[in-house]
């Protein structure tokens, strides 16, 4: 039960984004050595996702491909889920945007086969990723696909904007000039 304890006290630093003290509270929980029965695969799944966001939140993108590779190939569906699209993020922000857009491409097929929530954020990026590549014949059909699949899409300006900068970038400057306008 002291790791339970120590999760939940880790939880409550998490909350108030005392990373210091969280960072304090997970570093046992983290360690290699310790395995079942000691603490659960449940538990120590739940225990690298919240290291894994908060070092998100911090911008720690090295760590965040770390604990999200860890975290990518735990069998609970519902925690490797999310860690795979950390693990691109994590790629895009550090500019590795021919790795991200293969991550991006095959997650965006798994989340949309599962009405997933994080679907959305996922297409966008994968053409925001396609887009830092220069690859415009690409980023049209991957915005469509957003359009398709998640016509409320909370982010709907951010996609505009990018496919005005596609338009634009194919000499297709009327039509690009109302997507930016939007």
């Amino acid at each position: 039960y002291r790791h339970d304890a120590r999760y939940r006290l880790a939880e409550q630093a998490y909350r108030v984004h005392d990373w210091e003290r969280l960072d304090a509270t997970l570093e046992p929980l983290l360690k290699p050595e310790i395995s079942e029965p000691e603490i659960s695969q449940t538990l120590r799944g739940h225990v690298l996702q919240m290291a894994m966001l908060s070092q998100a939140a911090r911008e720690r993108w090295d760590r965040v491909e770390q604990l999200a590779g860890d975290l990518r190939s735990h069998a609970d569906a519902e925690l490797s889920l999310p860690a795979r699209y950390w693990f691109a993020e994590s790629l895009y922000r550090r500019g590795r945007y021919r790795e991200s857009v293969g991550e991006w491409q095959a997650l965006a097929k798994v989340l949309i086969a599962k009405n997933h929530a994080l679907r959305g954020a996922t297409l966008l990026r994968e053409a925001q990723s396609l887009a830092q590549l220069r690859r415009w014949d690409e980023v049209y059909p991957a915005l469509d696909q957003l359009d398709a699949t998640m016509p409320e899409f909370r982010r709907r300006y951010e996609a505009d904007y990018l496919r005005g900068r596609c338009l634009f970038e194919q000499g297709q400057y009327v039509d690009a000039r109302k997507h930016l306008e939007q």
